[in-house]
């Protein structure tokens, strides 16, 4: 038995080699003192670690190999652990420590310190681990979790942290805080025109210089995307906010040279102040945003003040147009797909696209509440652009894979019919995604459709050379004139399902819809029913001779990744 390790049949002298080598492959420094705190052995690890070498240790105290600081307590403590009869626990355990290489650098470690008496002698042994890297490592994780990875600037998290610290100082000093929420304007066109490795360069020298134009004690971070809040301290009067704001959007007026390209940017700012437009973080952080989206609608690069006037329902449809325009921005919009049938065979040969929001704090937000909302404020025109790329880049995804798929269908809203580019987008979507233009049903209104006629006649025809399907959505609901149906170059009329819903039951939607099919027939149109929901409705637009169906009675509108489930 030696020092409490078992050498079974080995001799004095292998078992000295056997535990020097083991000492010399010890991952960990191991660092023996005497009574005197002099050191009597110094392994290998041990030299990589401080940088000496044996000869320039052996018999020197060890407090060399900590900084000047710690060395006089270090010694008074090793001292009580080497006269007391018993092991400190203090010192047993591991401990973090500095340590100081030869070079004069120095470096976080952990050690734990044990004592041996070997032929009366006392020695003290330290096992000591470099943890340089654990610690980068942990402070890499730690600013992670505080900072914008792109920015540097702090992040959510810790505005928020900050935020209320801020809050904190104003009570106490009975002075104001600003939040100031600035946005980027048109700052997706410069991700959708020059790509998302431009879009972050100017992100970055947009904080830069926005970050030049504050005052020391203010804080800038980003929320998310091209969104900034910067709170600002110390304020006696609110207005002083808004010479902040001035300069920030002042700042603009030079452009911003990215990678040759010349880019002239502007900014929206909205300014909520503590404690007057409320006392609570995510509070003043909403009235900032909603500040910054008037000021967005108001005038480019400009900022506005929270209101606290406004009507909540005016306050909250400016948040929900805030948030919706954020959707848009952050990738919150999906596509879902709804199958459409063939009445005949029953077999799924196409797919309606139908655009959804997956809100991060509201949920699945329903498209009766922001499809008006997107109609009003224009935003119709780049939503219905993005589900149109969506949806032919899906087709032609599902073309590929060998799915049975025949067209996917996307509605055109009326704001986009107007559009004096309409066709040419659709061509440059088809040549992007590699989409057939016969894959692609285009649906349109038939109020749009027979609001202007004229117009419509010669838009219709020229998507029409592009090849894809064209269908009059919501037949029947609308004053069609026979005279120009029969002009448009159309493949199919869709029932709108306010009539599907009571057939069977209503003998007047029962002819409405006989007489729509009669009529699409004649025509030589396919006639689509939507809003199936029953066997029984099915079964009376079979009869009918109905071609295609669409409804609840089928599947609700689904993922792609679930509509491909249904088709395998």
């Amino acid at each position: 038995m030696s020092s409490g390790v078992l050498m079974m049949g080995l001799d004095r002298d292998f078992e000295n080699a056997l535990l020097s080598t083991l000492l010399e492959l010890s991952i960990e420094a191991v660092v023996c003192v005497d009574e005197h705190q002099n050191i009597i052995l110094f392994n290998h690890r041990a030299m990589q670690v401080f940088g000496y070498t044996c000869d320039e240790v052996v018999g020197r105290p060890m407090d060399m190999l900590m900084p000047e600081e710690y060395r006089a307590v270090h010694r008074q403590k090793m001292q009580a652990f080497i006269a007391c009869d018993s092991a400190a626990p203090d010192m047993q355990q591991r401990t973090e420590v500095v340590g100081l290489r030869g070079n004069g650098e120095q470096f976080p470690a952990e050690t734990s310190v044990s004592k041996a008496h070997i032929n009366g002698t006392v020695l003290v042994i330290s096992i000591l681990q470099d943890i340089t890297e654990h610690k980068l490592a942990h402070e890499k994780l730690a600013h992670q979790a505080s900072y914008d990875a792109l920015t540097s600037l702090p992040n959510r998290v810790l505005l928020n942290d900050r935020l209320e610290h801020a809050f904190e100082r104003a009570r106490r000093d009975k002075n104001r805080v600003a939040v100031l929420f600035l946005d980027l304007d048109r700052f997706k066109n410069v991700n959708d025109s020059l790509g998302y490795a431009v879009g972050d360069k100017l992100l970055v020298e947009v904080s830069e210089r926005l970050v030049s134009r504050l005052r020391e004690e203010d804080t800038i971070g980003r929320l998310i995307g091209d969104e900034f809040l910067i709170i600002m301290e110390g304020l006696s009067k609110a207005e002083d906010a808004g010479v902040l704001a001035h300069k920030l959007a002042d700042s603009f007026a030079e452009p911003f040279i990215i990678e040759g390209h010349e880019l002239y940017m502007s900014t929206s700012i909205g300014i909520s102040i503590f404690p007057d437009d409320g006392e609570r973080k995510s509070a003043l952080i909403s009235h900032a945003d909603v500040a910054m989206f008037q000021a967005n609608k108001d005038d480019k690069n400009s900022y506005r003040f929270y209101l606290n006037e406004l009507t909540s329902a005016a306050v909250e449809r400016a948040r929900m147009e805030s948030a919706l325009r954020r959707a848009l921005k952050q990738n919150e919009l999906i596509v879902y797909y709804q199958p459409q049938v063939s009445l005949q065979s029953g077999e799924i040969i196409g797919a309606e696209a139908l655009i959804r929001w997956q809100h991060p704090e509201m949920g699945m937000v329903s498209p009766a509440k922001f499809i008006p909302l997107a109609e009003e404020c224009g935003l119709i025109v780049p939503i219905g652009e993005w589900v149109l790329r969506t949806a032919c880049a899906q087709m032609a995804t599902w073309k590929k894979r060998g799915f049975a798929l025949k067209l996917v269908a996307v509605n055109i809203a009326g704001a986009q019919i107007t559009r004096i580019d309409l066709v040419d987008l659709v061509a440059t979507v088809l040549a992007e995604t590699g989409l057939e233009p016969q894959c692609l049903e285009l649906e349109i209104t038939e109020g749009f459709v027979m609001g202007d006629p004229r117009h419509a006649i010669r838009l219709l025809h020229e998507l029409k050379n592009l090849g894809v399907v064209l269908a009059i959505d919501d037949f029947g609901t609308g004053h069609s004139s026979l005279a120009y149906l029969k002009q448009f170059p159309i493949d199919k009329l869709k029932i709108d399902q306010a009539f599907v819903r009571n057939v069977t039951h209503d003998s007047q939607d029962d002819a409405i819809v006989r007489a729509i099919i009669t009529l699409g027939h004649a025509l030589e149109l396919k006639v689509i029913a939507e809003g199936i929901e029953t066997l029984e409705q099915q079964d009376f637009l079979r009869s009918e001779r109905c071609n295609e169906g669409q409804g609840y009675y089928y599947g609700r509108p689904v993922t792609a990744e679930a509509l491909e489930q249904l088709l395998r």
